[in-house]
């Protein structure tokens, strides 16, 4: 391996991992959890719904965690 080759492998081997984590904790802070219908109402009721969206066929809401 010639030394140009060498530096390129070093530079682009830490920038792919660096985009691998990155895509994995963007994954998970975007993560999608279905709650039943009755525990939304108990989280209305301990006002920890943020955001609540209605449609035609579901309910979308942004959980707020202690």
């Amino acid at each position: 391996m010639n030394q140009k080759n060498r530096l390129n492998f070093i530079y682009v081997t830490p920038s792919v991992w660096g985009l691998l984590l990155r895509h994995d904790a963007w994954a998970s802070f975007t993560q999608i959890e279905t709650i039943s219908y009755g525990n939304l109402f108990d989280l209305l009721d301990q006002e920890r719904i943020s955001d609540l969206y209605i449609s035609n066929s579901s309910l979308t809401g942004v959980i707020r965690y202690p």
